[in-house]
């Protein structure tokens, strides 16, 4: 049984959109589906970059992609490949923060000295 129903039905706006639909009928169920990035783009035309970016707005209008280095994107099969996916993203957002706060650090000292 799909985590999500990816469909014309339930996102109707994305399949109004050619290249969402075209992405989203290459996306496939499960880890063993997954697509890289170079292989969205032969299918596709788009560049690397807008590739990247259709699948951001798609993630953004609700469907759940997800997306690992070695593997590519795909559309969550089971529990586990979600678990997954949530916890090395919220790896990538603790890591992100951290950083940012170093940039905050200084900038309030700038902003405190001027």
């Amino acid at each position: 049984m799909a985590l999500q129903e990816v469909t014309e039905k339930t996102f109707p706006e994305l399949y109004a959109h050619p290249i969402y639909s075209k992405i989203l009928s290459l996306l496939g169920e499960g880890l063993d589906n997954s697509l890289q990035v170079r292989e969205l783009c032969k299918f596709t035309g788009l560049s690397d970059r807008t590739a990247r970016k259709t699948i951001e707005t798609i993630r953004r209008a609700g469907v759940c992609v997800v997306t690992d280095q070695m593997h590519g994107y795909w559309l969550p099969e089971t529990i586990e490949e979600l678990q997954r996916y949530i916890r090395q993203e919220e790896r990538r957002g603790r890591s992100t923060f951290y950083t940012l706060k170093t940039a905050k650090h200084l900038y309030s000292s700038l902003i405190s000295e001027g």
